[in-house]
């Protein structure tokens, strides 16, 4: 391990130290910081190394007023790890990215932060693992203090460039307006295990399908932000990779407590044509916003797709929310809905809506809301040991608008 301050770097802030990190990554020892303060002048390239990692210990880097691109720019041949760095954004005008990593395997993001609210640029971090059979892992990072309110900027991006299966464990994402986790590139794998989510634009988080997103908590209560469609997970882009499996969400705690608007806690988009939701916790404060809802499948899915279906088992869906569904659920047949509580007693909450869906089959559920219970509109449904507290199921022909 390389002691960069051996090398002549003062901890103090005071001259920048992009030219010494870059020539001392040439020689493919994993670089350390102290603790301490350090400035970069501009985005470092790291390009073309067999191998790059850098740990910090207290260590905070700071860019310069007028440095630009990417602090970290890795398009490396081999492993990276970068561990206990915190970057400092709070300059005003700040619109560098932290780190935009790109290898083929062996991609490791472990306790890194970014303070300070970003007023421009593409978002503090990308990530992309290259090689199909590669993977990586972003553990425990933070952005917690998100962009403004008029900027589209994402928190941690996953790009185009991605091919193999990458891990975000417990990370805290709040604030972005153009997607928290931006997650769903056209080939690749995601697994989101973990952490906390908050008010962030678009969705929270995101992903496509053969992803899952486990064990996540997911808050918007920030009715003020002017980011749009506030959505907490959303599954998306199906159509890049049609041998993907379906997305799985489990065991995740949604709360939509306050929103400048949101079209739902958990959406599918008619994008995806199947997924599976289970033992996920969903509260509804705000008004007009689904619980769950699976959108009508794309016109392309409906003529080549025969998966149309969404399942949810053991999902509870409580709050104070006037109008909208707690479930909702357009184009797509055969669905199951196994130990669903629903429990949202303002008078014109809907319960379970299908909607152009047939052959779908509701067990053991407990539906108590103010609105109808369980709408039908050209659907069919049925029902096995379900409590739809002492109300009919209303059955409808007419289709409801999207």
């Amino acid at each position: 391990m390389t002691d960069l301050t051996d090398l002549g770097i003062e901890p103090t802030g005071g001259d920048p130290i992009g030219a010494v990190v870059q020539e001392a990554a040439a020689d493919g020892q994993l670089l350390f910081l102290p603790p301490g303060e350090y400035r970069i002048e501009d985005g470092i390239d790291l390009s073309g190394l067999e191998r790059f990692g850098i740990i910090g210990d207290g260590a905070t880097i700071i860019p310069m007023d007028d440095a630009s691109g990417a602090l970290f720019y890795i398009g490396g041949e081999g492993a990276v790890h970068i561990q206990n760095l915190q970057f400092d954004f709070r300059g005003a005008d700040t619109g560098v990215r932290a780190l935009d990593i790109r290898a083929p395997d062996d991609l490791v993001i472990r306790d890194v932060s970014v303070s300070g609210e970003l007023e421009g640029g593409r978002g503090p971090v990308r990530v992309d693992v290259t090689d199909s059979d590669g993977s990586g892992i972003v553990e425990r990072l933070r952005l917690p203090d998100g962009s403004a309110a008029d900027e589209p900027i994402t928190g941690c991006y996953v790009g185009d460039d991605n091919r193999g299966e990458i891990t975000f464990k417990d990370c805290h994402i709040v604030g972005f307006g153009d997607n928290g986790l931006y997650a769903d590139p056209a080939v690749g794998r995601i697994i989101v295990d973990g952490g906390y989510y908050a008010n962030n634009g678009i969705a929270n988080v995101r992903v496509r399908a053969d992803c899952v997103v486990r064990n996540v908590h997911v808050r918007c209560d920030d009715a003020s932000s002017e980011f749009e469609n506030m959505r907490g997970i959303r599954l998306t882009n199906f159509e890049a990779d049609p041998d993907s499996e379906p997305p799985i969400v489990e065991n995740c705690l949604v709360e939509m407590l306050g929103v400048p608007s949101s079209d739902g806690g958990i959406t599918v988009s008619s994008e995806i044509p199947s997924a599976t939701i289970r033992n996920t916790e969903i509260r509804i404060d705000a008004d007009n916003v689904n619980g769950i809802w699976a959108k009508m499948p794309a016109d392309e899915l409906t003529e080549s797709a025969s998966n149309l279906w969404v399942d949810c088992q053991g999902v509870t869906v409580t709050g104070s929310a006037d109008n909208g569904f707690a479930v909702k659920i357009d184009g797509r047949g055969g669905c199951t809905l196994e130990g669903i509580e629903v429990t949202q007693a303002a008078s014109n909450r809907n319960g379970i809506g299908f909607q152009r869906s047939h052959d779908n089959v509701l067990r053991d559920a407990t539906v108590d809301v103010g609105g109808i219970p369980i709408l039908l509109q050209n659907a069919s449904v049925e029902t096995i040991d379900t409590n739809v507290e002492e109300r009919e199921i209303h059955s409808t022909t007419e289709d409801e608008d999207e």
